[in-house]
């Protein structure tokens, strides 16, 4: 499961690895509270190669001082986002409730989850939207057909933008210089033989993304797994993606070609849907 393909390191600015150092950047901002930046990346630094972390573990992985780390995991463990067993802490499940209350304030899960569902009957595959957040790709709403295996991939599933046929679809629009800088501090890291692991790489195929307007993963994410991707364009930019995907056994080359009409006109009705509701 690519959930946290990366780990959540972070640096002394408590920003995980692979992100813009957006606390960095508002240093300087009379009205930013350093307390909540450290505690919400204490949050981000328990990931599923790490869901146990003691104090000192923390304080190294954040960059904080033993003090404050403590104190942070003590309010967090007050409040019910952690537990603690012994010297280990963990977040506890409390802490999904951060993410539903952003997921269903997005009117682009609201929205498109019917649209969605007649999608994945139709086509008989599973179906999800995606966003961008930095160098990842984030499910805000999915759905399973019958007739395929279960996936462990749910909404706020991440993926790495540079492995996934979503993540390419929403990278297609940004230049060189902006690709660049997305993956400066973040490896791209191979998860099967056929991942881009380069910036070079990676522009080169999002030409052919931008000339065909839509973006096909051919097991760069996870082996035996195929998807494929259009945009969800509001005002000519690349708002979101609507995809499908299907293990290679039932889902050859040409069956995922044969899923474009059904995708685009999908795009548009959700495009559509976000227009009337005001998308943000």
């Amino acid at each position: 499961m690519l959930n946290e393909a990366k780990d959540g390191g972070g640096g002394a600015d408590g920003v995980r690895r692979g992100r813009p150092s957006r606390a960095s950047i508002a240093a300087n901002d009379q009205e930013f509270i350093h307390s909540l930046a450290k505690g919400l990346a204490v949050i981000e630094a328990f990931s599923a190669s790490s869901p146990q972390m003691t104090l000192s573990e923390v304080s190294r992985r954040v960059g904080l001082s033993p003090g404050s780390a403590r104190r942070v995991l003590r309010t967090l463990h007050l409040l019910g986002y952690a537990s603690c067993t012994g010297t280990r802490f963990e977040l506890t499940p409390r802490v999904l409730q951060l993410g539903y209350s952003y997921l269903n304030s997005l009117p682009v899960a609201n929205l498109v989850r019917p649209r969605l569902a007649e999608l994945t009957e139709e086509l008989g595959a599973n179906c999800a939207i995606s966003v961008l957040d930095g160098a990842d790709t984030v499910f805000v709403a999915r759905t399973t057909a019958k007739e395929t295996a279960r996936e462990p991939l749910n909404v706020g599933s991440r993926f790495p933008a540079h492995t996934s046929s979503a993540g390419k679809v929403l990278l297609a629009d940004k230049t060189r210089e902006e690709l660049e800088a997305l993956f400066a501090d973040r490896e791209m890291e191979a998860f099967t033989p056929k991942t881009l692991t380069t910036v070079d790489a990676l522009y080169e195929s999002l030409a052919q993304v931008r000339a065909d307007g839509w973006a096909l993963n051919d097991q760069e994410a996870m082996p035996g797994h195929r998807s494929i991707t259009v945009p969800v364009r509001i005002n000519g930019k690349a708002l979101a993606a609507v995809g499908a995907g299907a293990h290679v056994g039932v889902a050859s080359l040409s069956r995922m070609h044969s899923f474009l009409p059904s995708l685009n006109a999908a795009a548009s009705d959700i495009a559509q849907l976000l227009q009337g509701q005001g998308a943000r």
